[in-house]
């Protein structure tokens, strides 16, 4: 029925909570001057560790393969791949460094409302109206877990996890390829430690499904369909992946 459809449920969805984060944000900004600040790793690694990358991505010496001003010394990929592969603090770094402390409550906006979106293109697939996915969207991006840990490097992962969800399900569902993997691919950029726990929940979703008769039941194509997209997604991973474990594998 019409009036159980929204008209550009993505932007509005996106918009509502951008907006409501801001909001409910104001008194901290107000209190800090701008400058929005947490307790914990936030304050003591997130925040530093992001200038430390925005120094040296525009430092004229270019990116140490070795930082001596990391730890106790340690390679810059592996200390901070995280930081550098993630598109959303690319938004950072392409910023003057003096308007990075300010622009943290923009980016953390911008990934709720993105959170918002991907949750509200999974639901829509199970719900009748768009009403129903919108709230489904509030809810993903404004649950305690998801605020809890947004001020981490890992809530880029769970901002688009719904979207790997809905792209798992086009592939068993639907058969259409290449998104999965390139999603997987992009997680496994981002962080390797945390795609491999998301290979366990999709492991876990699919069992679930198929067990409930939702999914297909797997057969040799399903396999070989399956096993094609995660080779394909984490083997294009490995560009972050391979450097950081041969460095890892070599120190004692």
């Amino acid at each position: 029925m019409e009036q159980d459809k929204i008209r550009h449920p993505l932007i509005k969805v996106f918009f509502t909570s951008f907006v409501l984060f801001l909001i409910s944000l104001l008194p901290v900004l107000i209190a800090s001057k701008g400058v929005f600040l947490w307790i914990g790793d936030y304050n003591d690694q997130t925040i530093i560790f992001i200038e430390r990358v925005h120094r040296v991505l525009h430092s004229k010496q270019g990116i140490p393969v070795y930082d001596w001003c990391t730890f106790l010394g340690m390679d810059f990929l592996s200390a901070y791949g995280e930081h550098v592969v993630s598109p959303f603090d690319w938004f950072l770094y392409i910023l003057p460094y003096k308007a990075v402390p300010y622009a943290h409550s923009v980016l953390l906006a911008i990934k709720t409302g993105l959170a918002s979106v991907t949750a509200y293109i999974y639901c829509r697939q199970y719900v009748k109206k768009d009403r129903s996915a919108f709230i489904c969207g509030l809810l993903y991006a404004f649950s305690g877990f998801q605020l809890f840990n947004l001020v981490y490097q890992f809530s880029d992962r769970y901002l688009l996890f719904p979207l790997l969800l809905y792209s798992f399900d086009q592939l068993v569902i639907n058969k259409k390829p290449l998104c999965f993997a390139l999603l997987l691919g992009l997680n496994n950029l981002m962080s390797f430690y945390f795609c491999w726990i998301i290979c366990v929940n999709i492991a876990i979703y699919y069992i679930v499904r198929t067990v409930t008769g939702s999914f297909p039941r797997l057969d040799i194509k399903l396999f070989l369909r399956l096993a094609a997209e995660v080779l394909l997604g984490l083997g294009s991973g490995m560009v972050s992946m391979l450097p950081c474990m041969l460095v890892l594998i070599g120190n004692n």
